[in-house]
């Protein structure tokens, strides 16, 4: 019987604590910059159609993540395939890094958008 190799994770892991870390750095930014009254749109469907409040517009995606670093962390260990480790880890890190940068983007915007000036 072959022997059964773990995947490395190392490689996932850390890029989950560096987008996590990154992601709560921007949150805390726009979180001590943005009125607390600031209405945000959270769900587009060609114009913004609902709008939230400042918690659920902040937290939202940073929670989202967490939620889908555990899910890459685990994912391994209960399949039984692991072909493609370097695949599995570009993907994981991939998808953090861009819903890191749309986190980014949506709170620099929140905060020096023409509606934070006015």
């Amino acid at each position: 019987m072959p022997e059964r190799r773990r995947m490395n994770l190392r490689p996932g892991l850390l890029g989950s604590l560096v987008a996590l870390v990154t992601t709560s750095a921007v949150t805390v930014w726009g979180w001590v910059r943005i009125p607390p009254e600031t209405r945000f749109p959270v769900h587009l469907s060609g114009d913004a159609d609902r709008f939230g409040a400042k918690p659920e517009a902040l937290l939202t995606l940073p929670l989202v993540m967490l939620g889908l670093c555990a899910i890459f962390a685990v994912m391994p260990l209960l399949a039984h395939h692991r072909h493609q480790p370097r695949l599995y880890n570009g993907a994981w890190i991939g998808v953090l890094a861009i819903l890191t940068v749309l986190h980014a983007v949506n709170v620099f915007n929140a905060v020096t958008g023409p509606a934070a000036s006015a």
